[in-house]
């Protein structure tokens, strides 16, 4: 046999993939070549770390020593076939093994089983060859607080054995898991006259209290009752000195709160709104002035209403552009808008249509539905809402549906959109409303104004 007596490069660093090899030998090593490994006993848990630990132990490697010429490298960890990590004395750092159980499983608590072999490089002059460990199994488990699926405010504007009772205040969350996304958020009233007072509290805070009118489950400011400020951390009242309830001073229509429960910590956030705000865009010319209104009956930040998109727009809180809306204040949007080619913060809607927006600008996200038909309905065709003889043409330009002929009778009859009655309007004419009243004004020529354009109302006429 001849020597090999071409370079070779290191690609043995590369992390390997798939079902542990086979162990590799070199003529000058002799002997047993397979590392044996024994790993560490129990569970690798996070939670019994000391506050300055940077490296955790996960075995201890016995490799094969080498003989003559031959060198020993490094020894390497191959966690799940997947990431490679190098060994000292058996031990890798906090953070790469924390990344990799992110990475891999997210910041849940949860006890896991990672799959693991360890290998070792023998190098020469002429050879470069590797050994390996049996397949082994370690467990581990994260740090992180206990976060629940479900939290609510109890108090407010709302009874407090009341609300812990209905659970009718609870806060808002994504579909992401709890551990990966710890912020919840609740919009609230505030009390019209004097402080507002609430705690929170999870399922189990508020089952305590219905229950067995137990209260010590709540979390509360660790600021002290009455001292929550604008922001601080949570603590449940078992661990405060008193009840810790949060107090946000009168003067103010709403608050939004924000908790991450991963820190413990919250922000609550003031709010005085408007009634209305307005979505000027390409659809109707980039004009303020005469773009389509929705409106918060409630004060509360909450704005639904119809609009006419066609390419790009934004929202705007007057009738100019003093205060704006865009795309990077909004985290949710429905999947018929964007933010086109990323050059600015205009909203994007690629489908020109009517759709009917519900625009929480609060808690940065728009619902939406498109539009497709708007019908007339009534006594005189029997109540059929998608009486297709009865649909009426979007007109752009004067941003109404129109329709002539119509069959409309004093008996009653009303607005409905997408062959449905999730979108009806009706009640006065000047004034309609979403499940208005019957209409009984008569007229074969009705023109349908719902995006208030020029006006703060949804009308129509009938000639």
């Amino acid at each position: 046999m001849a020597a090999c007596t071409e370079d070779y490069s290191d690609e043995w660093a590369v992390p390997m993939k798939g079902d542990t090899p086979a162990s590799s030998t070199e003529v000058t090593q002799g002997g047993d070549s397979k590392i044996t490994v024994t790993p560490v006993e129990g569970v690798i848990n996070f939670a019994d770390f000391a506050a300055e630990q940077t490296t955790v132990k996960l075995c201890t490697v016995n490799a094969p020593a080498p003989k003559d010429t031959t060198i020993k490298q490094d020894d390497y960890i191959v966690l799940d076939s997947a990431a490679t990590f190098q060994l000292v004395d058996g031990t890798v750092t906090v953070d790469e093994l924390k990344g990799y159980l992110e990475g891999k499983y997210g910041k849940a608590p949860y006890e896991r089983t990672i799959n693991a072999y360890v290998y070792t490089t023998y190098t020469s002059a002429t050879m470069k060859t590797r050994s390996f460990s049996d397949a082994f199994q370690l467990k581990a488990q994260l740090k992180a607080p206990k976060i629940s699926q479900n939290y609510y405010v109890v108090g407010g504007t709302l009874d407090w054995a009341g609300s812990a009772a209905s659970k009718e205040a609870k806060f808002n969350h994504s579909d992401i898991n709890v551990y990966d996304d710890p912020i919840f958020t609740i919009t609230i009233p505030l009390s019209a006259e004097g402080d507002t007072w609430f705690a929170i509290g999870d399922d189990e805070a508020l089952d305590a209290i219905a229950n067995n009118n137990d209260w010590s489950k709540l979390l509360g400011t660790t600021s002290g009752n009455g001292n929550s400020g604008t922001e601080g951390f949570l603590a449940p009242r078992t661990e405060l000195p008193d009840d810790g309830s949060f107090k946000i001073p009168g003067g103010s229509k709403y608050a939004l709160i924000t908790i991450d429960m991963m820190n413990a910590s919250y922000k609550i956030e003031t709010l005085n709104f408007e009634e209305f705000i307005y979505v000027p865009g390409n659809g109707q010319g980039w004009n303020p002035g005469n773009a389509a209104a929705l409106r918060s009956p409630n004060f509360d930040g909450i704005y639904t209403g119809y609009v006419y998109l066609d390419g790009g727009f934004k929202f705007t809180k007057a009738r100019n552009w003093d205060a704006e809306y865009n795309w990077s204040h909004f985290t949710s949007v429905p999947s018929f808008l964007n933010n086109g080619a990323g050059s600015d913060t205009n909203i994007y809607c690629d489908d020109p249509s009517v759709y009917f927006l519900t625009v929480n600008v609060a808690n940065g996200t728009i619902e939406g539905v498109k539009i497709s038909n708007m019908n007339l309905v009534g006594d005189f065709n029997g109540w059929n809402a998608g009486d297709d003889a009865q649909q009426m043409t979007w007109d752009k330009e004067n941003a109404c549906y129109t329709i002539t002929g119509a069959g409309v009778t004093a008996n009653g009859w009303k607005f409905t959109a997408n062959n449905g009655w999730d979108y009806n309007l009706g009640g006065d004419i000047n004034d309609l409303t979403k499940d208005g009243a019957n209409i009984s004004t008569v007229g074969t020529t009705i023109k349908l104004y719902p995006c208030r354009t020029t006006s703060d109302k949804m009308y129509c006429t009938v000639e």
